[in-house]
């Protein structure tokens, strides 16, 4: 089986996921939830596919259509980011969302994964061009505000 890069995953496993309200890191331990980490949930973003750096306006870009995607689904949804400074990223925190769709929506915006859960247990889905190739379980556990 296919492995993720290296440092690709280190950097999934250890960034910061949800609102500005409501952060959440992934731990090897379970931990209090985050808020919105309640039934299924999933959480997608179209900037920096495949964990490369592109330009704000291509970001931009790419995120309304993930969200005009999403409305038109009809899936309650948040919006949220994922990571901090350079690396900070808008996504969606897609309520109710089956791991399949949400991976659909993750390899059409060209990422590498996305994140799906339930409650506060959950699931990095490493994506290709056609399917989920490797999974890392962990728990969704609330993390402190952003200052």
């Amino acid at each position: 089986m296919t492995q993720p890069d290296p440092a690709l995953r280190e950097a999934f496993l250890t960034t910061s996921y949800g609102t500005a309200e409501s952060r959440a890191n992934l731990s090897d331990a379970p931990g209090p939830a985050p808020i919105w980490a309640r039934g299924r949930w999933g959480i997608v973003t179209a900037w920096n596919p495949q964990g490369r750096a592109a330009d704000e306006t291509a970001n931009r870009l790419a995120q309304a259509k993930l969200l005009a995607e999403v409305q038109a689904q009809g899936w309650p949804r948040l919006t949220g980011h994922n990571g901090s400074g350079e690396w900070r990223e808008q996504t969606l925190i897609i309520q109710g969302i089956q791991a399949r769709e949400l991976s659909k929506l993750g390899r059409r915006c060209g990422q590498a994964a996305v994140l799906w859960g339930w409650n506060h247990r959950a699931a990095l889905l490493w994506l290709d061009a056609a399917k989920v190739y490797a999974v890392d379980r962990r728990w969704v556990i609330q993390a402190s505000p952003e200052l």
